[in-house]
């Protein structure tokens, strides 16, 4: 149970991370098997066009997406 309040408290970190840089942070509803357009886990959009920036197929998962948010790329 600490794992998941973990989980979950980092996974708002990175919803807060990406919405200051103009981001979306999905998670997908499937659940059970991955199919070839659903992998079961994040996507990250663009919250203007809505527009996958990373993870088009929610391939992304917590660490990556994380990585994501925190890289430091110019505009």
């Amino acid at each position: 149970m600490m794992t998941d309040t973990r989980d979950k408290a980092r996974e708002q970190r990175v919803r807060r991370l990406l919405d200051n840089q103009g981001y979306i942070l999905r998670k997908s509803r499937r659940r059970g098997w991955p199919t070839p357009d659903d992998h079961g886990q994040y996507m990250i959009l663009d919250a203007r066009s809505n527009i996958p920036a990373a993870g088009w197929r929610y391939d992304l998962d917590l660490d990556e997406a994380e990585a994501w948010a925190t890289e430091d790329v110019p505009d």
